[in-house]
């Protein structure tokens, strides 16, 4: 008899178990069948007979691999949404991802923990850098862990703050442990993975593909009390990161930038639908001040 964590692991790593589908079960299990194992409740989906059998031959196949055990090795610990150390923040979102792998650091995921997430452009203007590292030390001081997508840019930038500051960091990937993306990051990385807290929502062979990356955006804002954009073009990544922290009720901060510059278009539109203009770390601390 396999635990239930066990098993939502087992039906995680099967290549024809969807994101929804998964949902699907975990939502049946915990409102009808709980006494029931997952696998027992994959025919309960309306799914073909094909594709249950499949799942059902990965179900059996992960087991046969020791799959946990090789994980465990290369210490990936695996925090599904049954358990205790899953972050209460996450489960507020309106689509918690059912399974959180990660490499580091757990305890910076605990709720006691203060998160400000900082995201923006991959092409930073020197005046985007300039203002990065003005507002993040007094913040990182303050007590908060920075946490951003490891992608070019400002979230290279605001996890090197963070660790130059002395503060943590926790970088939430588009893409399993067995790949780093961008290349160019592998070294930070490794160094995160070791000294911080590496977080995806994706098994740890799973490649990056375009679409993880908005997905992985509502994680980067759900697990924060607020989010911070520092440049940004109208239409970009980072924004996906603010309306998804606009939607799970959290805080929105924006920098303004130069009118006439591409990367400011995003905070500008942002300020205009009501985020919080940050010209000063105090503009943030002050609208923080009950997580500090």
């Amino acid at each position: 008899m396999y635990s239930i964590k066990e098993q939502l692991l087992a039906l995680h790593h099967s290549r024809h178990v969807t994101p929804s589908s998964l949902q699907k079960i975990i939502l049946l299990h915990k409102q009808f069948f709980p006494n029931q194992d997952l696998l027992s409740i994959v025919p309960k989906i309306n799914l073909s007979p094909v594709i249950t059998k499949e799942i059902e031959k990965d179900f059996h196949h992960y087991f046969e691999q020791r799959t946990s055990e090789v994980y465990s090795q290369q210490k990936i610990k695996a925090i599904t949404i049954y358990d205790e150390q899953y972050p209460e923040f996450l489960k507020e979102i309106p689509d918690p991802p059912p399974v959180l792998y990660v490499k580091g650091i757990p305890s910076l995921l605990k709720s006691s923990s203060k998160r400000l997430s900082v995201v923006g452009s991959r092409t930073p203007t020197e005046y985007g850098i300039k203002v990065l590292h003005y507002l993040l030390p007094p913040l990182i001081q303050a007590g908060f862990i920075i946490v951003s997508g490891l992608a070019k840019g400002i979230d290279r930038f605001a996890h090197e703050t963070a660790i130059q500051s002395g503060g943590q960091t926790i970088a939430v990937l588009g893409n399993g442990f067995e790949h780093t993306y961008p290349a160019e990051n592998k070294k930070l990385s490794a160094y995160i993975g070791t000294h911080h807290l590496l977080v995806s929502e994706y098994t740890p062979p799973e490649s990056p593909k375009k679409w993880h990356f908005p997905a992985r955006n509502r994680i980067i804002s759900g697990l924060s009390v607020g989010t911070l954009i520092i440049e940004g073009k109208y239409k970009s990544g980072s924004l996906i990161t603010a309306y998804s922290a606009l939607e799970q009720g959290r805080e929105v901060f924006a920098v303004p930038g130069q009118i006439l510059h591409p990367n400011s278009e995003g905070p500008h539109r942002l300020i205009k639908e009501g985020a919080k203009l940050v010209a000063h770390p105090d503009d943030v601390l002050e609208e923080l001040i009950p997580f500090i």
